[in-house]
């Protein structure tokens, strides 16, 4: 994305942001959230202190991975729908057909 504008950039990331938020509210997700939480619970009477600690990083690394992997993928995403927006429009033209 270093070739694109920088408000293009900043949008692309708030949206990123608000569709991060709001997948937590979906129906089929909540589920999953809760028995991650209970089973977080779980490990954390469990284990010791600094063992719980450990897994703690281990997680929040995983989750920045996973963040930005998907990132990484949802600003792919745009851009691949941009340029087949551009090659359809250009297909029309062509072919001299309305969009």
């Amino acid at each position: 994305m270093e070739d694109w504008p920088e408000w293009l950039v900043k949008g692309i990331h708030k949206r990123f942001d608000e569709l991060s938020l709001s997948v937590e509210q979906q129906e089929h997700i909540a589920p999953l959230i809760e028995k991650s939480s209970k089973l977080q619970t779980d490990l954390k009477n469990q284990l010791t202190e600094s063992t719980y600690g450990i897994l703690l990083e281990w997680e929040d690394a995983v989750q920045y991975q996973q963040s930005a992997e998907k990132e990484w993928l949802y600003s792919r995403g745009v851009k691949d729908g941009m340029g087949m927006v551009k090659e359809i429009k250009l297909f029309l033209k062509e072919n001299q057909l309305e969009f």
